[in-house]
């Protein structure tokens, strides 16, 4: 009978524990699921930011010349959107002379200037090509903006020309690669990055 007893308090016990163990790793899987819901939730706030200043860029280059600053945001340097918004990256373009296949309206307009952030802190431009061109959108933006919580960084570092093949007679193109960067400004490390290529035919 006691041998029953103690075999009955055993199995007692490890049932107990078998259930605390379940419900700790069942609060640890809601615990995690939450952090990756909120992670998730706070991406996706900055991606729409991202894509809300994508909307203002394409907006710019589409309605170039007429317009000549976005509908929202900060310009860095008037003189570098301008020329990037109108001459191609490498090579001759119409209006445009190129200085080692470089264009010359790029190396003489995307100089150093007082390029910087959301907060007005001074951000990492030198007017070299490497920056100017760099994916990264921190490098001399063109357009810095603040949308709640988040600043974002708009940047056209690279534009292509393209015609049908009747030169200047026919259809004239000109193809914009943007970057947009979202971070959130009391945690960078919450951002999104937007990469896209837009294409804008020439008046």
């Amino acid at each position: 009978m006691k041998t029953e007893k103690g075999f009955a308090l055993v199995l007692t016990m490890l049932f107990a524990v078998m259930a605390l163990a379940f419900t700790g790793a069942l609060m640890f899987m809601t615990i995690q699921g939450t952090k990756v819901s909120g992670l998730t939730q706070r991406y996706a706030t900055a991606l729409d930011a991202g894509k809300g200043q994508s909307d203002v860029m394409m907006n710019l280059a589409l309605n170039t010349p007429s317009k000549t600053a976005p509908d929202y945001g900060n310009v860095q340097n008037v003189n570098c959107l301008a020329a990037k918004l109108t001459y191609a990256t490498i090579g001759n373009s119409v209006g445009d002379t190129a200085v080692g296949g470089y264009s010359n309206a790029w190396l003489t307009s995307c100089v150093a200037a007082n390029w910087t952030d959301c907060s007005g802190a001074a951000t990492n431009c030198s007017g070299l090509k490497a920056n100017v061109t760099s994916t990264n959108a921190k490098d001399c933006p063109d357009v810095v903006a603040q949308l709640g919580d988040y600043c974002t960084y708009s940047k056209i570092i690279d534009v292509k020309y393209a015609d049908d093949g009747t030169g200047s007679t026919g259809c004239q193109f000109l193809y914009y690669s943007m970057e947009i960067r979202t971070e959130r400004i009391s945690n960078p490390s919450e951002n999104s990055q937007i990469s896209f290529l837009y294409r804008v035919q020439q008046q």
